[in-house]
């Protein structure tokens, strides 16, 4: 499985939705459950996951599945 597929995964976990609901373009924009709260779960959930730490200008851009794909394979490199 990769990075992309394991995010999918968690993602649906922590938003309780379908796997197959979610697009890289899938975000805060469009999906009800993904709020502000939902959020900072997803940031933490992740930052302990893959021993990362995410500064406060990724958290703000982590708003799509692709940005959060983005910012943990640059991270994880």
């Amino acid at each position: 499985m990769d990075l992309y597929d394991k995010i999918v995964k968690e993602l649906s976990g922590l938003l309780k939705v379908e796997a197959s609901d979610l697009s890289p373009t899938s975000g805060m924009d469009n999906l009800e459950v993904w709020d502000s709260l939902k959020h900072m779960n997803i940031i933490i959930a992740f930052e302990e996951e893959y021993g990362v730490v995410f500064e406060d200008d990724e958290i703000g851009e982590i708003t799509t599945v692709r940005m959060l794909y983005e910012v943990l394979n640059e991270k994880l490199a």
